[in-house]
């Protein structure tokens, strides 16, 4: 299990235990914002995330200690709501999107 929290400190960390009595823990700090998505890696040896602020790259916070790194470097500012890995671990479905907002002003309308 996975669990991302604050620390008294204020510092954001990943908690990683083993389910169902959580007896085992560690604590991994995270160097980003808080995630807005959060998955395992297909081989189980990170948490894979959506970076919390600009969402727009995945992140990989091993689950050894080392730094996150990132996964993927795009740079258009599309955002990344969902992502999922295939069942053999090989392939990387990544969701983005775009947001539009269009405001239209009609002036002189009549009833």
């Amino acid at each position: 299990m996975a669990i991302v929290t604050r620390q008294e400190d204020q510092t954001l960390v990943f908690i990683v235990c083993d389910f169902p009595e959580c007896a085992t823990r560690r604590t991994l700090t995270l160097q980003r914002s808080v995630p807005a998505s959060v998955q395992w890696t297909a081989d189980g040896r990170g948490v894979a995330y959506v970076d919390g602020d600009m969402q727009t790259n995945l992140w990989v916070q091993p689950l050894d200690g080392t730094p996150a790194h990132q996964l993927t470097h795009f740079t258009d500012g599309r955002t990344i709501p969902t992502f999922a890995w295939s069942r053999d671990g090989k392939r990387l479905a990544v969701a983005r999107e775009t947001v539009t907002n269009d405001i239209v002003l009609f002036k002189g309308l009549k009833r």
